[in-house]
């Protein structure tokens, strides 16, 4: 879940469990870009709920961008996420933030089926 778009969007909407059981997984990088620290994914997680969607950089797979967001329930938990990949060479960084609003605003429609109605107040804490 730590080196993916799909993942982590939905990691940051859950609970401080789901993150504990991420933790250990931090050893394995799969890639030089995956976040192998907790502070950093905190940061990252930080980020996702700050801007609604998730990125990996090549994270999971070298050559792959990936732009994620997350579809919540009525109990602001994620319970999925929708994404968009693509290989570097077709998806820059740029790319990335005009993409991510977009499938923001597509999870938002399916988040609000689900009861979500656009609040959280969430915090991991340790």
């Amino acid at each position: 879940m730590h080196c993916t778009a799909l993942g982590k969007s939905i990691l940051a909407f859950s609970g401080v469990e789901r993150f504990q059981e991420v933790l250990p997984e931090l050893s394995k990088p799969r890639t030089p870009n995956t976040i192998t620290s907790e502070q950093a994914l905190m940061e990252e997680l930080d980020l996702i709920r700050l801007h609604g969607f998730a990125i990996d950089n090549e994270e999971n797979e070298v050559g792959i961008r990936c732009v994620a967001a997350p579809i919540i329930d009525y109990t602001g938990r994620a319970i999925a996420a929708m994404s968009i990949s693509s290989p570097c060479d077709r998806m820059n960084w740029e790319h990335c933030f005009e993409l991510g609003p977009i499938l923001q605003e597509a999870a938002f429609k399916f988040s609000k089926r689900k009861g979500y109605i656009g609040q959280t107040d969430f915090q991991l804490t340790r």
